[in-house]
């Protein structure tokens, strides 16, 4: 609709004149197709009556008969079931054919229409567009409909699909976990804290005391540089947030909004570290992977070997199958990690794997927080199958 509202045509205007007025509309639609069917119906009952009586020279009940199965099946599949199939394939066409039919109805008949508003507003309230309520299944079904996926571009789908995700997902699903937290001792010395800093990427590092299950705190890069006069760890250190695995990442976005952090330490329920989630993380389940200037991006796929690929689960299954030769269902894939999922039944983890076809063999390389960030590929036919 917005589309059609930007094009500022005649039809566009026309189609949004009488979307103005929704009981207005929906009288006129209802009282053309009244009026068409009764038209009809009465037309053809009186040929049938006429061929009735010049045929067996009677009237009789059989030409009535033959009428009613035939109108029947005339407006059902004229009235009903085509122009329902139109709309369905080509609604924006449609609706700009029919609103210039439904504005001659409407001025046409105008006196009759507004007796029949009149009547119908004394029997119910009136019908506005802000009054529907719809539930998040029919937000589902309003997204996965045809119109509406040919209208959005892919980002703007997977940032939808997101939304419905995030009240749902909890820390644990999208954590760091503890095996790839960057940390240091707090008896280590500044020159390590900003070495640290500088080989992780990270302006936030996680402090310990002897064992990463007893963290302390965090220190910010920017504290070392806006306090000088501060040169030991514990000094520097701001004090840590804890949260349980399982609480909701929505609820954990609002604690860091009003306490002003960004990074919190996920206990399991031994009270050691599970792992870190920060504001980043919560942020790229709506919006996808954020980069910022320390991050290194990395390429989709990358040859290890003459037939061994490292290949990310983002990567398109056609220029997958384009390039290697597969015939991955292009219909039922998108990406990499879509196919590994369904193949492997649940979240892989590290070095588990599959043979494809007997063409390739697929190899679990890296998996965060459930998700297939990447997989080894391995070509078992000879290299002649690569496509350039």
């Amino acid at each position: 609709l917005k589309k059609i509202q930007k094009q500022k045509t005649k039809t566009s205007k026309r189609i949004f004149r009488l979307l103005q007025k929704p009981r207005e509309l929906l009288i006129i639609i209802l009282l053309g197709n009244t009026i068409v069917n009764v038209a009809a119906s009465t037309t053809a009952a009186l040929i049938s009556i006429k061929l009735g009586e010049r045929l067996f020279h009677e009237p009789g009940i059989f030409p009535i008969l033959v009428e009613i199965i035939l109108m029947t099946f005339i407006i059902l599949l004229f009235g009903e079931i085509t122009p329902k199939l139109l709309a369905y394939s080509s609604p924006v066409k449609l609706a700009g054919f029919s609103s210039f039919i439904l504005e001659i109805i409407k001025y046409a008949l105008f006196p009759v229409i507004k007796i029949l508003e009149l009547i119908s507003s004394f029997f119910s309230k009136n019908i506005s567009s802000s009054e529907a309520n719809l539930t998040s299944a029919d937000f589902k079904n309003l997204i996965n409909s045809r119109s509406t996926k040919e209208s959005l571009e892919e980002t703007e789908k997977k940032i939808i699909a997101s939304i419905f995700r995030f009240s749902s997902t909890v820390a644990k699903e999208i954590m760091t976990p503890r095996v790839d937290i960057k940390a240091i001792e707090s008896a280590e010395g500044l020159k390590k804290l900003k070495e640290s800093i500088i080989t992780s990427g990270h302006s936030r590092i996680p402090v310990y005391k002897k064992n990463i299950d007893n963290i302390i705190g965090v220190i910010y890069a920017k504290d070392i540089i806006l306090n000088p006069d501060k040169n030991s760890i514990p000094a520097l250190l701001r004090a840590p947030l804890f949260i349980t695995e399982n609480v909701k990442i929505q609820k954990l976005l609002n604690q860091f909004k009003r306490k002003k952090i960004q990074i919190a330490f996920i206990v399991d329920e031994y009270g050691g570290t599970s792992g870190l989630l920060t504001l980043e993380d919560i942020l790229e389940e709506l919006v996808g992977e954020i980069l910022d200037e320390y991050d290194k991006e990395k390429p989709e796929i990358a040859e290890i070997s003459k037939n061994e690929f490292l290949v990310s689960g983002m990567f398109s299954i056609p220029e997958l199958n384009e390039r290697f030769s597969l015939n991955i269902n292009e219909e039922k894939y998108d990406n990499l990690a879509e196919f590994l999922y369904d193949n492997f039944n649940k979240v892989p983890e590290k070095n588990e794997n599959f043979t494809f076809e007997n063409k390739v063999k697929f190899t679990i390389s890296n998996v965060k927080a459930q998700r297939i960030i990447y997989a080894k590929m391995k070509l078992l036919q000879n290299s002649d199958q690569i496509n350039e």
